[in-house]
């Protein structure tokens, strides 16, 4: 068992915002909201040979908006591409999206989302 913040001096997660999932491919990642309000996650993947940290906040596009608080939900689809859930600012459902084809990730509310139906 390792402490992954102690070991690699990355961020802390305010508590009730963590979960973890597996790929299918076998990557593991584990994900949260810091204690400054940014989503990050450690993740690992087969053919690496050390666990790494991305923040999202400095990922995404500017423009884009941002998961800040909890609690999170992931989903991972048939065609191996993630969805991340957290809530915004104004408490609005984000979806955080990584394509697996294209291997991009980006965000967007899932407010605006349906308002286009």
């Amino acid at each position: 068992v390792s402490n992954l913040t102690t070991k690699f001096d990355g961020p802390e997660f305010k508590a009730n915002t963590m979960l973890t999932y597996t790929t299918p491919w076998n990557a593991m990642t584990i994900v949260g909201v810091t204690t400054t309000n940014r989503l990050v996650a450690y993740w690992w993947a087969p053919g690496f040979d050390a666990w790494a940290i991305t923040d999202f906040s400095e990922l995404l596009p500017k423009s884009q908006p941002r998961v800040i608080r909890g609690p999170l939900q992931v989903e991972i689809l048939s065609n191996k591409d993630i969805w991340l859930f957290g809530r915004d600012t104004n408490d609005e459902m984000i979806r955080v999206s990584w394509s697996f084809s294209q291997n991009i990730w980006n965000s967007s509310s899932m407010v605006t989302s349906a308002q286009q139906f």
